[in-house]
């Protein structure tokens, strides 16, 4: 046996033994969120938004996107802890601070608020469906839709302007044709600090983890956000 083939099946041999998570290598990444975000209520029912947002990746050493967003909600009268909204959002996807694709973003959501002293609780379920540029890449599927369910717990600390909080949030796959499965969860910690009536800063970290997937990633984010209502 050549010395070729007897290191090949030295490498097979060690490749099998090897744990799954040595053999399906995560993508380890550090980024940073940037956001604003302002409101405006049209009525005692609906509401309107628009947002800008940008992240980093490869460790804030480059631009991963932008995207810009509009959204309407709206709260009936009479179920005012019950909201439900739609939004789209443009995506840009950057390739050495080059845009590289952009994408179309439609969503919708149903949420639920619960209070309890000075707590929050709020459940949300929200569906969105992605469009990717089909000329930049031949994707397997195209739109992407995902399922995205969250849990979010704050607390008004009394007399003061912080809310902390946490949520938790679990993805899911929908539409495909081999069956659809948990493929991401988030952990999110942070803290709202109300500049006034109209105004608002949101500090956070994030965690986010793939799962199921043969290649993961695993990202962790810090961000700042700024909400402003007319």
């Amino acid at each position: 046996m050549h010395l070729s083939s007897k290191l090949y099946i030295i490498i097979l041999l060690l490749a099998c033994l090897m744990p799954g998570q040595m053999i399906a290598q995560e993508t380890k990444d550090c980024n940073a969120m940037l956001g604003a975000e302002v409101s405006k209520k049209i009525n005692k029912s609906f509401e309107i938004a628009v947002s800008e947002e940008i992240r980093s990746k490869n460790f804030l050493q480059e631009v991963d996107r932008l995207s810009t967003g509009v959204g309407v909600a709206y709260n009936h009268p009479q179920l005012k802890d019950l909201k439900v909204g739609a939004g789209y959002e443009l995506l840009s996807y950057f390739n050495q601070n080059l845009i590289n694709e952009n994408r179309h973003r439609f969503s919708a959501y149903v949420q639920y608020k619960y209070s309890y002293g000075y707590f929050d609780f709020s459940l949300r379920s929200r569906i969105q469906s992605t469009y990717r540029d089909e000329s930049i890449g031949n994707y397997k599927v195209n739109p992407k839709n995902k399922l995205r369910n969250r849990l979010n717990v704050a607390y008004n600390i009394y007399g003061t302007p912080y809310t902390p909080y946490t949520s938790f949030e679990l993805t899911n796959t929908v539409g495909l044709v081999d069956g659809d499965y948990f493929d991401r969860y988030r952990i999110r910690l942070g803290c709202e600090y109300r500049l006034n009536k109209q105004s608002s800063i949101d500090f956070f970290t994030r965690y986010s983890k793939d799962i199921n997937q043969k290649n993961p990633s695993e990202i962790l984010s810090f961000g700042l956000s700024y909400q402003f209502k007319l």
